[in-house]
């Protein structure tokens, strides 16, 4: 199966460094590969199957690449008089804000009506109370879905990528008295009818008492709603390392199967009866997956688990490695984005860590007793998984979570506990009085563990920020722990020794990478709602914000991002009206020294000195931009340009991005 994934893989690569070579001319590049091969393997090739395995590998590379390429497809601009969408899911608040995700099925304009077929994003008015809109509503709207971009900020989380890896690529933010619900959508939709299931037992769970935060963990753990979960609730469990408990995967998958195999496995006893459990064991797994939203760490693991009771019921045992390839290259042929997906990563980072690794760790301590066989194993599966995956988090998260070994001792058995009890809740509906006992014994025991967790995340040094590894820097690590396992597979010093030379090269790429910091000057004018302007003197670092951004006092997320991936000391966070003095930046009113450039803030109000003339105009207010400055000036604005024809020495932030210029540090 590895012969096939690896290459497949590669294809999906290489289509990103390559995107303007088109599927037909890799198709050509097969067949005239074919034909060659079959003329020179009478000559050359002393083993056919030598030739037919390359083949077969060069296939699955160019099958990886068109698929890629497929998938990286210019999104055309759609434009009409009104548009039908049917809602996939009901509408969520965010940030104040309702939200959905919706299919649009049609589109009207003087011409007629077309139809669609596309995922887009849909937010509703900020006045709109998000009442009366479930799954599979459908809504009509005139204005028009724009594309999904991003803001182009330094280091910023890759949302359009993101968004596009779920097959979304455009949004629609409706307005007031533009839109309207206009009944059921008649079609069958499995989205849709995976959503009603799940909003219908998420209504059990209210209706047996269950509210708060009990509710919002419960609702996670078994049927994989995370969309009420606040951010405080995000954070205990980033803190402590135990957020993997709130998303759906493999733990869950396993702990479904094993009540399956409680309740029912006395059916494996009989000849025909084994059989029956197979088709039920299959069906609760994939009803499972159904119900949480078919994300692909669960479908990851219900494929894991499905190939696996196959295998076992028609006397064929499969190999671990073998069945955690042949998931991957199912969902990759399905949706190739998932290479670029930090859960899908972080899921096949993790079970791969614990197959190889933790079998190892558990072999350095034996107990005879049961109890504390049990934990250590238990231990050994919580550091396997995060040998494995210690990199991705730094990579993505910049932080680590110190106590995620006795996080992990609390949360994985208490996840077995909720989701076994979750379940009898929603057995027992039928019997109120049981199902509200249960309820409340769930909500105390989720509300201990939480607790718990509470008190873990407050210890002292719980989590290290700031770490921040830039792709180098994951690259080598990962070389390291492949380097290892071959070490302790082979028993070959030479791998050891490589991959003490690759340890070597991690470290001094680190070490390079500050010195490099060291000597950069530059300026980034960040897009964002409000004005952010961020001076960076080689660890030295100024923001200068707005008087009315709230929580000024606070390092706003666009700028922590640049102090967390190049390793910044805390910034000087100054408003644009006060004035300060150091070695590195002179600031007196509007204007501002810092690496050998002068920079005038306007504000579209103030009057600012002509002379001498500023090498950089920083224009941050409403009005329209001034002409008295010279052409040699470079103006920097926050106003949209809509309209205009573009102008020499201009950026327009909102329309172009965030701004970086670098500077001479003395």
């Amino acid at each position: 199966m590895w012969r096939m994934l690896l290459p497949l893989l590669a294809g999906i690569g290489l289509a990103s460094l390559l995107p303007g070579v088109a599927p037909a001319s890799l198709l050509w590049l097969l067949l005239l590969t074919l034909s060659t091969g079959g003329i020179l393997s009478h000559f050359s090739f002393s083993s056919p199957e030598g030739l037919s395995g390359g083949v077969i590998s060069l296939f699955f590379l160019v099958l990886g690449w068109t698929l890629a390429l497929q998938q990286e497809r210019p999104v055309e601009r759609i434009s009409g008089e009104r548009y039908l969408a049917t809602l996939l899911e009901h509408p969520y608040s965010k940030n104040g804000t309702f939200r959905a995700e919706g299919l649009l099925t049609a589109v009207a304009d003087q011409e007629g009506v077309r139809g669609a077929h596309e995922k887009i994003q849909i937010y509703f008015p900020r006045e709109w109370s998000g009442e009366g809109l479930i799954a599979g509503t459908r809504i009509l709207f005139g204005v028009d879905p724009m594309e999904i971009t991003n803001r182009g900020n330094p280091y910023e989380f890759d949302y359009r990528a993101y968004a596009a890896a779920k097959g979304f690529y455009r949004q629609v933010f409706l307005v007031e008295d533009q839109w309207q619900p206009t009944g059921a959508d008649p079609r069958f939709r499995m989205r849709v009818a995976a959503e009603k299931t799940r909003d219908f037992l998420l209504s059990l769970y209210r209706r047996s008492g269950i509210g708060g935060e009990e509710f919002d963990i419960l609702a996670a753990l078994t049927l994989g709603y995370k969309k009420s979960l606040d951010t405080e609730i995000r954070q205990v469990f980033s803190t402590t390392g135990a957020s993997h408990v709130l998303a759906v995967s493999g733990l869950h998958t396993g702990i479904v199967y094993m009540i399956v195999s409680f309740f029912l496995g006395f059916l494996r006893r009989g000849r025909i009866s084994r059989y029956l459990f197979m088709v039920l064991a299959l069906a609760a797994l994939w009803a499972f997956a159904f119900i949480t939203g078919l994300a692909p760490s669960v479908q990851r693991s219900a494929l894991m688990f499905s190939v696996v009771l196959v295998g076992d019921h028609f006397r064929h045992p499969s190999n671990i490695w073998n069945t955690l390839a042949a998931s991957a290259f199912l969902l990759l042929l399905i949706n190739p984005r998932l290479t670029g997906d930090a859960g899908f990563q972080l899921s096949y980072a993790a079970v791969a860590g614990i197959v190889f690794f933790q079998p190892r760790i558990a072999g350095w301590l034996t107990f005879r007793h049961r109890v504390s066989r049990y934990f250590w194993e238990l231990l050994a599966v919580s550091l396997a998984s995060q040998l494995t995956t210690f990199p991705l988090s730094c990579f993505y998260f910049h932080q680590f979570p110190v106590y995620f070994w006795i996080s992990n001792f609390i949360v994985i058995p208490a996840a077995f506990l909720f989701i076994t009890l979750g379940i009898l809740v929603l057995v027992t509906s039928v019997v109120p009085l049981v199902s509200a006992f249960l309820a409340q014994v769930t909500a105390l025991l989720i509300h201990g563990v939480y607790g718990v967790l509470e008190v873990t995340g407050s210890l002292p040094g719980a989590l290290i920020p700031g770490i921040g590894f830039p792709v180098s820097s994951l690259v080598l690590s990962y070389g390291v722990l492949l380097l290892v396992s071959l070490f302790l597979l082979r028993r070959k010093i030479r791998f050891l020794q490589l991959a003490m030379v690759v340890a070597s090269a991690l470290f001094l790429a680190g070490a390079a990478g500050r010195w490099r910091q060291s000597a950069v000057c530059e300026i980034i004018v960040y897009n964002r709602r409000d004005p952010l302007i961020h001076l960076i003197a080689g660890f030295r670092n100024y923001l200068l914000v707005s008087a009315e951004s709230p929580g000024s006092g606070a390092t706003p997320p666009e700028a922590a991002a640049v102090i967390s991936h190049c390793h910044l000391d805390k910034p000087v966070i100054l408003p644009f009206s006060a004035d300060f003095s150091d070695p590195r930046l002179l600031k007196k009113g509007p204007l501002l020294s810092f690496g050998g450039a002068l920079i005038a803030l306007d504000d579209g109000k103030t009057p600012l000195p002509g002379k001498p003339p500023p090498q950089m105009v920083i224009h941050y207010g409403n009005n329209r931009l001034p002409e008295l400055w010279p052409a040699t000036t470079y103006r920097i604005s926050y106003r949209r340009q809509k309209g205009q024809s573009p102008e020499p020495n201009l950026h327009s932030v909102r329309e172009m991005g965030a701004w970086k210029h670098s500077l001479n540090l003395r």
